[in-house]
């Protein structure tokens, strides 16, 4: 854990106590080589080239003295030696060429079984122990040419091993954002979860869609082309929609041939990719791009690089958006790999572009692994990559109150689930009641109801806010569902402990809260031929209910189990703990005829007066009615 702290706390240290902070260029056949691997020779230190070619790479003070090794598919990888005092470094890849002219007829059979071969060698091709990352993530969003936000942010990566499927956890560690040009002219686009494509971005991880062997029938796969870095074989391996079968994707993925390990993925929606899209989304998606790169480091490959790139437009107003989201790894430690505590992580449900500290305020100002690309406005490459990132960084608009308000909105939904649930407690009353209720001088219920001991099931439902990971306050409403009357609010806290706390979560969440219940048993339905009052409520139905039972407050603990079972749903079962603080014996009077919407509800203090004749002992049997104190309860949870 030591080491850990040591290494966060260096990266943040001024570019002055680093050796060098180096930008360059890499090109192939004279021409700029995109996302070609820049690394510190035997470390796992490095970054990407961006698709001009460009990359700036940060280099710590003990790593000074080794090289820089340069690597693209399809080149002779280089090494190239650290200078002092040099600070910009063009590098020229020889190409490597290699070709086998039989292997693009192979059977379909006979590559999907290679497929299935690098999914099942995947945890000895793949980190195969639990990791810590270092990664560099920028997000932006632009309109008609102009930046609406432009965000980076250096993120700390928690990973399982590549044996385990599922995502693991993300704390960011520094931030920045400028909210720019034009926030008032978009419904106002937040996406969330963008700083998870460490994770969600995996796909070999992931496991999903097109590496999927259950999905493999959807697609169809050749081999496309044969290439070669020093002495290994890879293969573009280009898939597509069968016809007739609504996939997602179509692209391609490059394979290394004797190890089976996938290195490389870049593939775009199809048609019905889009159309899910625009469902979900509620904007018309034109276009999605991805690119997924590894690189291998001591015979093991881990996700290096993700870059996702979508275009947008607006059902309302058909303003079109284009977004980015990239991230690259820039460390990894496999030796002090504890997880992120969960009071520590950023959530999934987190919205970077409105979590992120305002550029104004930030002390970030000297760190950055990745030189800008094309989607910037007039980009200034090279050497001015970063000074060209400061512009659109502290570039300044005014931000009107209705994008400050949303900006709120954004965050506060960010934080808020809801969740369902059955519930059942066990309602008691011991000997047989009988008495007459006389609302009004025309009016004369007999009333009996003979002795229960049955459950009294119940649905209701909880919203909640998240002040922390772990602590959350909720409001929670709930009613019968049987014949019974039931009815409860309450106010409450409840606060998560993490059990796992990555990948799909589970959580023990014990909770504190007070409210308001109202409980009766159903005695009977009788008919009225006129109005009377109940309390200050008029009851002008012709078919009435009647139930007996107890109107108090309560306070109440309980312990619920959670388990996470997607991104945004998750199981819930809890037992809870009633403690009356008061208790009145009270009677219900409810309205069965006339419009339902209008039908009431009303409740009466049950005393010994007028309108209720009853013998001693049905009185004492109506203050001994008594609901169960435990209550048990299933359901699910909505909200990241």
């Amino acid at each position: 854990m030591k080491f850990i702290q040591l290494l966060i706390f260096s990266i943040f240290l001024p570019v002055t106590l680093f050796s060098q902070n180096i930008t360059g260029k890499v090109t192939g056949n004279k021409l700029p080589l995109p996302y070609a691997n820049i690394a510190i020779e035997g470390t796992y230190y490095g970054t990407i080239s961006n698709s001009k070619g460009v990359f700036n790479l940060v280099i710590p003070e003990k790593h000074k003295d080794k090289a820089i090794l340069v690597s693209h598919l399809g080149y002779q990888t280089d090494t190239v030696k650290q200078v002092k005092g040099k600070t910009f470094y063009h590098i020229q890849l020889l190409a490597s060429d290699y070709s086998i002219g039989e292997v693009s007829v192979f059977p379909k059979d006979t590559i999907l079984a290679y497929l299935k071969e690098a999914i099942r060698k995947i945890p000895d091709n793949y980190l195969n122990v639990d990791s810590r990352q270092t990664g560099f993530y920028r997000e932006s969003l632009e309109s008609k040419g102009k930046h609406l936000y432009f965000g980076e942010a250096i993120l700390d990566v928690y990973k399982s091993s590549y044996e385990k499927k599922g995502t693991g956890s993300i704390k960011i560690l520094r931030s920045r954002i400028n909210k720019t040009t034009g926030t008032d002219s978009i419904p106002f686009i937040h996406f969330y979860g963008g700083i998870y494509w460490p994770h969600y971005g995996d796909m070999v991880k992931e496991r999903d869609a097109f590496l999927n062997p259950s999905k493999f029938d959807s697609y169809m796969y050749h081999i496309d082309t044969v290439m070669s870095q020093g002495e290994k074989v890879f293969w573009k391996i280009v898939f597509s929609p069968k016809l007739g079968r609504k996939a997602r994707y179509k692209g391609h993925l490059i394979m290394d041939f004797g190890s089976k390990a996938i290195t490389e993925l870049n593939f775009k929606y199809t048609e019905t990719g889009k159309k899910l899209r625009t469902r979900n989304l509620g904007f018309e998606s034109l276009g999605r791009e991805f690119n997924v790169l590894y690189h291998e480091n001591n015979g093991r490959y881990y996700l290096k690089y993700f870059f996702d790139k979508e275009s947008l437009k607006s059902r309302k107003t058909g303003a079109e958006y284009f977004g980015i989201d990239e991230y690259v790894t820039t460390s990894v430690d496999t030796v002090n790999a504890n997880p992120i505590p969960f009071s520590g992580q950023d959530l999934l449900s987190t919205v970077f572009s409105a979590k992120a500290e305002d550029y104004s305020n930030s002390d970030w100002t000297d760190y950055n692994v990745l030189s800008l690309d094309s989607s910037v406005d007039n980009p200034v490459l090279v050497k001015v990559s970063n000074d060209e990132s400061y512009r659109l960084l502290s570039e300044k608009d005014n931000k009107s109150s209705k994008h400050r308000t949303m900006q709120i909105l954004v965050d506060f939904a960010s934080r808020s689930y809801m969740n369902l649930y059955l519930g059942a407690e066990k309602v008691t009353m011991d000997d047989p009641i009988e008495f007459i209720y006389k609302p009004s001088r025309n009016h004369n219920f007999p009333l009996l109801l003979n002795s229960l001991d049955g459950p009294l099931y119940n649905i209701g439902y909880q919203m909640g806010y998240r002040f922390t990971n772990n602590l959350g306050i909720f409001l929670e409403f709930a009613s019968t569902i049987k014949d019974h009357y039931y009815k409860s609010d309450k106010l409450g806290f409840r606060y998560n402990f993490a059990i796992k706390s990555y990948g799909k979560k589970s959580f023990i969440m014990p909770a504190i809260a007070i409210g308001k219940k109202d409980y009766g048993v159903f005695v009977g339905k009788l008919k009225s031929s006129n109005d009377f009052k109940v309390g200050n409520k008029k009851i002008n139905a012709d078919q009435i209910s009647f139930f007996i039972g107890n109107s108090s407050i309560n306070s109440t603990a309980s312990v619920c189990l959670k388990k996470e079972f997607s991104r945004s749903f998750s199981l819930l079962a809890e037992i809870a703990y009633n403690f009356p603080i008061t208790k009145t014996p009270t009677l219900f009077v409810k309205e069965e005829s006339g419009f339902i919407l209008t039908r009431k509800i009303a409740k009466q203090k049950i005393e010994e007066s007028e309108e209720f004749l009853f013998s001693e002992n049905s009185f004492k049997n109506i203050r001994n009615t008594k609901l169960n104190q435990l209550k048990f309860k299933i359901g699910i949870e909505f909200g990241r």
